[in-house]
């Protein structure tokens, strides 16, 4: 029989961890804060969130990284192939057919690989930092102005980043993109009675 004051600690792994912040606590962003260097003209957000660089991604994959090179060497070269070594069209659309399940596991198992060594180079990070340039937040107060990109930042948020930074930026935008609440109005009095009643 179990002892009485174990079952009422909770098992590790089973509790979620404590949130300390929420997407919603993201403070509005100032007009003239500086654009980090890793958002490219496809980063349609007008709030960047840090992520780590390519050199880190493959350090943070150890050797999962023997994957993904033939695997995006496979994503890169099989559209390549079809495309510069002309074939006849029967020929081409069958081997479209047959490259067409492997290309997206390839596409897949890049994608995976990459997003689970973003999530642990983030999380293994030991300081708290700004979470849209990634700048350290060591001796800086718990809530302030980041001096590398000028956005007001809070330190509490880089806790809640680290879990998962990928769904952190997704939650931010599904946030933004919600419509606001409107109050709902009543009308100028009761209703008649109809006779359905």
């Amino acid at each position: 029989m179990t002892p009485p004051d174990q079952t009422s600690r909770p098992q590790p792994g089973l509790v979620p961890d404590q949130i300390h912040a929420s997407v919603a606590d993201v403070p509005p962003q100032p007009s003239d804060a500086l654009t980090p260097d890793f958002v490219t003209m496809f980063d349609r957000e007008e709030v960047p969130f840090w992520r780590p660089g390519a050199a880190d991604v493959l350090r943070g994959m150890g050797w999962k990284g023997l994957l993904v090179l033939p695997a995006i060497g496979f994503v890169v070269g099989a559209p390549l192939w079809l495309l510069f070594f002309p074939h006849g069209q029967t020929l081409t659309m069958t081997l479209i057919a047959q490259l067409s399940k492997p290309w997206l596991f390839a596409v897949g198992v890049v994608i995976t690989l990459v997003l689970s060594s973003v999530r642990r180079v983030v999380a293994a990070r030991p300081d708290d930092f700004c979470i849209h340039c990634g700048y350290s937040m060591k001796g800086h107060p718990d809530s302030a102005t980041c001096p590398e990109c000028g956005r007001p930042y809070i330190r509490a948020l880089t806790s809640e980043f680290k879990k998962d930074p990928h769904f952190f930026s997704h939650r931010y935008r599904k946030l933004r993109s919600h419509p606001s609440a409107q109050i709902l109005l009543a009308g100028p009095g009761p209703t008649g009675d109809d006779g359905t009643g």
